[in-house]
């Protein structure tokens, strides 16, 4: 009997390390188990992690394009308004230049000796009211602004139905630098020679030669002359600010010789 015992004994002692060994084996392979779950979360964060870093990452290069972009746009458009205000400037700087010019061409200026321009208009009034004449009684034949020992001065011509005047006019100040009159050189009656034309068909011939119209001009010289041996008018006159010089052959009428100078 006790020998059973001791084999049932036995028996049960085995059985008991049978189950221990496999409780351990079991609580061994829940730690393991355990052990791979907690890594593989560790993992699993640390990827969350690194994926949001790199969000991080890329907004901020985003962000700093953008900015960028909107830092080139703000240039561009700064330097295209600062273009055109630079053209509306050279565009105005131009408009007050065009309007210097045309005071300067319009009335009194001064140039670059630092002399006063009395003007063109001025000047021709100081020439009649010494030479004691209206103005309605003249024809201007010349009237320009010149130069003459480092000074400005305007040369006016003009004539009245008998006399010719030349004057040089200070241009700063008006004074009379130069005044002559000369009779204008006519030849009494018709100055005809025998078989010839007349002096009026001299002059007829001489102005439509030029196409100009008696009315519209003023005789400065009308003179028989003799060149080699032939009879010859002399005529000089202004038209339209020109200067007309003719010969005409005083038998014939033809015009020998014929000049023009534009004053």
């Amino acid at each position: 009997m006790q020998t059973e015992s001791k084999k049932k004994t036995g028996k049960k002692v085995k059985y008991s390390a049978w189950c221990m060994v496999v409780l351990l084996l079991l609580a061994g392979c829940g730690s393991g188990n355990q052990q791979a779950e907690a890594q593989s979360g560790q993992t699993a964060a640390n990827a969350v992690a690194d994926n949001q870093t790199a969000e991080r990452a890329d907004a901020g290069n985003r962000r700093q394009s953008s900015q960028t972009k909107d830092g080139a746009s703000v240039s561009n458009q700064m330097q295209d308004a600062q273009t055109a205000q630079e053209a509306d400037t050279g565009s105005k700087v131009e408009e007050v230049q065009t309007q210097e010019q045309n005071s300067q061409t319009a009335g009194a200026v001064q140039n670059n000796g630092g002399q006063t321009d009395m003007g063109l208009e001025q000047a021709k009034s100081v020439a009649l009211a010494h030479a004691g004449i209206e103005a309605s009684a003249v024809t201007f034949t010349k009237g320009k602004l010149d130069y003459e020992d480092g000074r400005q001065e305007y040369e006016i011509e003009f004539v009245t139905a008998d006399t010719k005047y030349e004057y040089e006019i200070k241009a700063d100040d008006g004074a009379v630098l130069k005044a002559s009159a000369e009779p204008v050189e006519k030849i009494s009656g018709n100055g005809q020679i025998q078989g010839g034309i007349t002096l009026e068909e001299a002059k007829a011939a001489a102005l439509a030669y030029v196409g100009v119209e008696e009315g519209t001009s003023s005789f400065t010289k009308l003179e028989l002359d003799y060149d080699d041996g032939t009879a010859v008018y002399e005529i000089e006159f202004y038209a339209d600010g020109i200067e007309y010089s003719f010969e005409i052959d005083a038998l014939s009428g033809k015009v020998l010789e014929a000049e023009m100078e534009n004053n």
